[in-house]
């Protein structure tokens, strides 16, 4: 009862340019803006192409606690897996989205889709480091000056008889950072020109194994392993850091030929936050709950597995099917440790939820006279419970309160309906595809309780009797190719209904709220559209000279309020140009130039957003072969400047508008053999 008591009582006291373009219809690359430190030894200067496509462009000044954003859609609203493996973080905070899972060393360098699953939910699907393919090593050293102190990573694939294998190992340091200097506009932040931010040392590992064994000409068995630890990792814009955090996945898979493939998979999220690290002056004068530190800790265990199978394929018709099946676990904590030594409390942001989740799908194939047609349709059944109901209590009489009511489980039955037309020419591809269902939502906006969020300095509360969004998502896609000239252009749509939004039901230092956040809970509201369009190209100018680009545009709106929606940016664009000097060593040189529209729309009814200035930043880079180590063994000596104008300013995306980071010199060893 007194647990009961102190928790009721925080009402009136107290979150590579790939390797060749695919066809597929949703294809999607992601990675991370130069200034966020691309993995040195994967993308050469030749591969400086970020074609996010339909995704907002990720600026990030550390490489932690940043969310993807696709489409204009929130994060919430993307999923993101690994091969079809669903990865569900542990973090309340969003400090550890998927994407800082994977090295790209452990990456084939591209997120491409999977089924569709969860409904309608836009699905990325990242692709590992496979066993199959030809033998290749490569191993880097990198020193930099700015925040990344040492980045080293080393990864090879081999056959070896019947066994293939392929392996990486990555390892970075990180320290204190300065952000820029020069900036031609004033604008609010926390982090005044030229900051100095000193942050304690912080390490990353991550590790990837994957074996494959022939059983047969026809059947194969591959057991794999991914792990991902990091310790120390100070993210200044939020209120703690991150003392500990470790994902492991382990999976099993048989695969014969392209006709079956059966895979089992479980894995482990644990993510460990402290503010304890933190100066006492930081604590007694920060906007949420000061005077007290708030550990805060999560644990999320899921497993499952899939079953691909082909019933049929003949020579212009093929007919497929998936199961899926999933179980989740998490759980999440918070210790309210109050610095007078008064009586300390815990919460539960999450009061051990247990999901799961069973999908059917089929999907129609049809190829001919270069047509392409696929269709799909699936149903699934998610269901959510909360095991821990003394701790759900509060949620609960805030959901009864100010929510459509309270439930201690939520079944949620979902569908998604597809078709996907391409028509391939000569030299010309035209794609288009138009998908319709429903997005469930995640069981951390089912039954989270009391996050913070500082995006907008609110305490969030989760809504168990909310309704899926109804989406209809639709994209056309149009591609020439000719011999020194690749070009694509694409154009989205999607349409949201029942959109998940959090409305205020207290307002700061409101009777029964005694701080200065206000109290919001998640609701469906209205119907909400984003749109956009992309431009890309690669042409060789001249035999030796290589010009990239790229160029979006993305509008987002909420109908009933008539406002923009968040994290929505302008317009993105960037430009690169290579060119190779010299003939038997010859020296490499790259320029790239970013440029981030200033940000005018902006939502004040969903997320409070402030005014982002424009953003310029202009990288340098350079790699020359030292010498050879034989006929498939060299060694490169690799240079690079990254922001070479010291240029300061964030995106839209910058929590707190925590700067890029300022001007940062690189220079390393890459062998690849």
């Amino acid at each position: 009862m007194r647990r009961i008591a102190a928790l009721v009582g925080l009402w009136l006291y107290a979150q590579e340019k790939p390797d060749s373009l695919s066809t597929s219809l949703d294809t999607v690359i992601i990675t991370e803006t130069l200034p966020a430190g691309t993995a040195f030894g994967e993308y050469g200067v030749e591969k400086l192409l970020k074609n996010y496509r339909a995704s907002l462009p990720v600026f990030r000044g550390v490489p932690f606690a940043q969310e993807i954003s696709y489409q204009g859609l929130l994060p919430q609203q993307t999923l993101i897996n690994i091969e079809g493996m669903q990865i569900l973080p542990a973090c309340v905070d969003n400090m550890d989205p998927v994407p800082t899972f994977i090295e790209p060393l452990a990456l084939e360098n591209t997120f491409s889709p999977g089924w569709g699953t969860r409904g309608v939910t836009p699905t990325l699907s990242a692709h590992l480091f496979s066993p199959e393919g030809p033998r290749e090593g490569r191993a880097f050293l990198l020193w930099s000056s700015n925040y990344h102190k040492w980045i080293a990573g080393i990864r090879e694939r081999r056959k070896v008889g019947k066994l293939r294998y392929a392996a990486s190992l990555h390892f970075r340091e990180v320290g204190s950072l300065r952000v820029g200097m020069i900036a031609s506009h004033q604008a609010h932040s926390p982090w005044p020109r030229d900051t100095l931010l000193r942050l304690p040392s912080g390490r990353k590992l991550n590790t990837y194994t994957a074996l494959t064994y022939s059983l047969s000409s026809a059947h194969t068995l591959t057991a794999g392993y991914l792990g991902d630890f990091f310790y120390n990792i100070a993210y200044p814009p939020l209120v703690m850091d991150a003392q500990h955090s470790t994902m492991q996945l382990s999976y099993l898979q048989h695969k014969w030929k392209d006709i079956s493939e059966l895979r089992l998979y479980g894995s482990i999220v644990f993510h460990d936050m402290t503010d304890q690290k933190r100066p006492l002056s930081e604590i007694l004068t920060r906007e949420i709950m000061p005077g007290m530190y708030m550990p805060m800790r999560g644990l999320t265990r899921t497993g499952g597995g899939y079953w691909n199978l082909r019933w049929w394929k003949s020579t212009t018709t093929a007919l497929y099917q998936r199961i899926e099946y999933l179980r989740s676990y998490a759980t999440a904590s918070m210790d309210m440790l109050p610095v007078n030594g008064e009586t300390p409390m815990r919460l539960l942001n999450l009061a051990q939820i247990a999901g799961s989740q069973l999908g059917y799908h089929l999907a129609f194939h049809y190829e001919a006279n270069r047509w392409v047609l696929r269709s799909e349709a699936s149903i699934e059944r998610l269901h959510y419970k909360v095991r821990d109901t003394l701790e759900y209590l509060p949620l609960a009489l805030y959901q009864q309160a100010y929510g459509e009511g309270s439930a201690e489980q939520s079944t949620l039955p979902v569908y998604r309906l597809a078709l996907e037309v391409k028509r391939t020419g000569p030299t010309h591809t035209l794609q288009a595809s138009i998908r319709y269902g429903l997005r469930p939502p995640t069981h951390h906006e089912l039954f989270g309780y009391y996050y913070y969020v500082p995006m907008y300095n609110g305490i969030l509360m989760g809504n168990a009797k909310l309704r899926p969004e109804q989406m209809l998502r639709s994209e056309v896609r149009w591609t020439a190719h000719y011999a020194t000239l690749h070009v694509e252009g694409q154009t989205f749509l999607n349409w949201i209904r029942d959109y998940i939004m959090p409305q205020t039901f207290l307002q700061p230092f409101s009777p029964g709220n005694h701080t200065p956040q206000a109290w919001r809970i998640l609701r469906n509201h209205g119907t909400a559209l984003t749109t956009g369009a992309t431009l890309s190209l690669e042409w060789q100018v001249f035999s030796r000279t290589f010009l990239y680009g790229y160029a979006a545009l993305m509008y987002g709106e909420h109908i009933n309020l008539r406002e923009p929606l968040p994290w929505m940016p302008p317009m993105h664009a960037q430009i690169t140009a290579s060119q190779d000097i010299g003939t038997l060593r010859p020296l490499r040189l790259a320029a790239q130039v970013e440029y981030n529209a200033a940000q005018q729309r902006l939502s004040r009814t969903i997320f409070s957003e402030d005014f982002t200035p424009s953003l310029l930043l202009v990288h340098v880079r350079f790699s020359y072969p030292l010498f050879p180590l034989g006929e498939q063994m060299r060694l490169l000596l690799r240079a690079q400047v990254n922001n070479l104008l010291n240029t300061y300013g964030w995106s839209p995306l910058s929590v707190r508008n925590m700067p890029v980071l300022g001007r940062e010199f690189r220079i390393g060893l890459e062998g690849v053999w």
